[in-house]
């Protein structure tokens, strides 16, 4: 850049770093995409790293306050503690780049709004606890699906891994994903417990996974234990797709699991 100023560069200067990996017409389709990041906790790290890869135009959504236990994972800051999430998150993410744009919802995703997140992006980053709001997630899934070209990714990070999933309208459909019919009643999304909604991702999982995620089910834990190495990792898989999406790249649609396990990997199971 010319000087100093993060208000006059040109877009493809800030982020000509990126090209030779990217043309710069696949910059710029990254420019153009809509992103909406519902759950701006794990979401957050999700939203920085699109932000440095060049995407601008943001829905952020969360009606949580930053807490000082969030600090250990997620892009917030001490000044942050109180505030909103979305507003926050939004605010830092200006830090980065402040030409973003971004609409803020300091308020929860529910099955009355879930239509319109869609509407007005092609990427929801899906970042809402199932165990809290499955019921929503199948609705952002069915509007996804009526939909040629949006998409619609859920990730979790588990202990030292992450899995993700990218669901469009050609894929399996949420509802299959976690074990019920296709278009069922909401309702049903209610009689399944924290074991079944997440033993689709405990499949191959480590010994250090299945002995955390059993801690979880007997309630021996009131809280989902998160470190900052693996909200990251679950973040760089989650931002990598969505580039590959942008810029016209095939990948595997559910019920394809795009899995990394550090401690599988790197310490042997």
């Amino acid at each position: 850049m010319p000087n100093n100023s993060t208000t006059n560069y040109k877009y493809l200067d800030f982020y000509r770093r990126n090209i030779g990996i990217l043309t710069e017409d696949e910059q710029k389709t990254i420019k153009n995409a809509r992103i909406a990041v519902l759950g701006c906790g794990g979401g957050s790290d999700v939203a920085r790293q699109l932000t440095q890869s060049g995407f601008v135009n943001f829905l952020l959504a969360d009606y949580d306050t930053v807490d000082f236990h969030n600090l250990n994972r997620q892009f917030y800051f001490q000044k942050d503690i109180g505030v909103n999430k979305a507003k926050a998150l939004a605010e830092n993410l200006h830090m980065i780049n402040p030409q973003i744009k971004t609409e803020i919802w300091q308020k929860p995703v529910t099955v009355d709004n879930a239509k319109e997140a869609v509407e007005k992006s092609d990427f929801i980053i899906d970042a809402i606890p199932p165990e809290t709001a499955l019921k929503e997630e199948i609705i952002l899934n069915r509007e996804i699906r009526k939909y040629k070209n949006k998409y619609h990714l859920y990730f979790m990070d588990i202990v030292w891994g992450a899995k993700v999933l990218v669901f469009s309208n050609s894929s399996q459909t949420m509802e299959e994903f976690v074990g019920l019919k296709p278009n069922c009643d909401l309702s049903d999304a209610d009689k399944l417990s924290l074991e079944e909604l997440t033993k689709p991702y405990m499949e191959n999982a480590s010994s250090e996974m299945m002995r955390v995620g059993g801690m979880m089910y007997r309630q021996e834990l009131s809280y989902f234990p998160q470190m900052a190495v693996t909200i990251s990792l679950a973040s760089s898989m989650v931002a990598t797709l969505c580039i590959f999406l942008a810029t016209g790249k095939k990948i595997r649609f559910a019920p394809h699991i795009y899995n990394i396990d550090f401690f599988k990997d790197f310490v042997g199971d």
